[in-house]
């Protein structure tokens, strides 16, 4: 007779055991009786080919692989993105990751495997991809920036480059002519108690760019800002570099239809902001404005931009958002508009903001009365307070 082993698994749709019951000197009795619970008879063969089919599962996906190439491109997750990265090795994917992630630490670690010194050999001006040409010029640009420096610099100032380096806009402006970079090092002393004193080090960091049909070079610097106090263990302090300020000038002459453009689709939010606040089409804005899907801080943008009281009302009472209903709020001056929304408002928060708009003593002294929310009543006696002073 065949010798054979017993093997238990566990129902989920049952509850859960104990340890003391699925240990493995459990009595068959206890077991059966456990709800949730199926016992497997097994002979020696088939559990053999049991492992034996698992084995060759793991062999066969350790085998294809992870496709870093789509993972790179295509994964939500930034953790899993930077992963990806750090396994490539093809560098018109790198200069494109480089350019296009939303991640500024992604577009560092892409920065960091072409600059790394065995990448180098396959990065040329000469190169067929325009990313590969434009980083090549970049890295370049950016030896007077020490090495540990160089890699986060280069991705702060790509979305600046890649917007310059886009067909309408260099048909606008024209190409990019050089890229001139420097950099300094600066120190704060930081006084404490008795002689101790503390130096933290900072940075000096300037960018220029000669762009063809501009009449001067986009030429920017940032400087750390020291903090007032500093811990201990805080040796340096980065410059905050937004490179979409070295934009103004072509911002400023672009054409509608290319701010438009940026202002829709631009991955990075600074360059859609950027866009968005030099934007005149009044119905684009709107659609911005109520796209309940978009970016927060671009819908407060659009709306900063509107001035139909109408439409600012109907987005301070209906939209879900109530950060969004604040901004619609602060642009409105319908003093029967801002009543309504002080009245009628399902968000607190955007009930106060209007009362503090409110010029009607009696609106005024009926809600510091009859809000269901103290902090409204509160900003009604401030505003009727504040008006009786005048």
């Amino acid at each position: 007779m065949k010798k054979t082993c017993e093997h238990y698994y566990f129902n989920p749709g049952n509850r859960p055991l104990d340890s003391a019951s699925t240990s493995n000197t459990a009595s068959q009795a206890q077991r059966k009786q456990l709800p949730g619970i199926h016992r497997i008879r097994m002979n020696r063969t088939a559990k053999f080919m049991l492992v034996l089919l698992t084995s060759i599962s793991i062999i066969y996906q350790s085998a294809c692989g992870t496709d870093y190439n789509r993972l790179a491109l295509e994964a939500e997750e930034e953790e899993d993105r930077l992963v990806a990265v750090e396994k490539l090795t093809n560098q018109d994917l790198l200069s494109r990751i480089a350019l296009e992630d939303v991640s500024e630490r992604v577009r560092e670690t892409a920065v960091r495997m072409l600059t790394d010194q065995a990448a180098m050999a396959g990065i040329t001006a000469d190169d067929e991809n325009w990313r590969v040409r434009l980083i090549s010029k970049v890295i370049l640009a950016f030896d007077p920036v020490p090495y540990e420096h160089r890699a986060r610099h280069i991705a702060e100032i790509l979305p600046a480059l890649r917007v310059l380096s886009d067909p309408n806009v260099v048909s606008e402006f024209g190409e990019i002519v050089s890229i001139k970079t420097d950099w300094s090092h600066i120190w704060q002393d930081y006084f404490g108690t008795g002689i101790e004193v503390k130096t933290i080090s900072g940075e000096e960091f300037m960018l220029s760019i000669n762009v063809r049909d501009l009449p001067e070079a986009l030429s920017l610097t940032w400087v750390t800002d020291f903090p007032y106090q500093v811990a201990r263990r805080v040796g340096f302090v980065c410059a905050e570099v937004n490179t979409s300020d070295i934009l103004g000038t072509v911002f400023d002459g672009m054409s509608q239809s290319t701010l438009a453009t940026f202002a829709l689709n631009d991955k990075d939010l600074s360059i859609r902001n950027a866009a968005l606040m030099r934007l005149t089409d009044r119905d684009l804005l709107t659609g911005i404005a109520l796209d309940k899907d978009e970016d927060g801080s671009i819908r407060k943008n659009a709306i900063e931009h509107l001035t139909d009281q109408s439409l600012l009302a109907g987005i301070a009472l209906e939209d879900p958002d109530k950060d969004i209903c604040i901004a619609a709020v602060e642009e409105l001056k319908d003093q029967g508009l801002l009543t309504k929304i002080a009245l009628k408002c399902k968000h607190w928060h955007v009930r106060m903001a209007a009362v503090e708009k409110l010029t009607d003593r009696n609106v005024l002294a009926r809600i510091s009365r009859q809000d269901k929310f103290y902090e409204v009543c509160g900003a009604a006696r401030e505003r009727l307070s504040a008006l009786e002073s005048k």
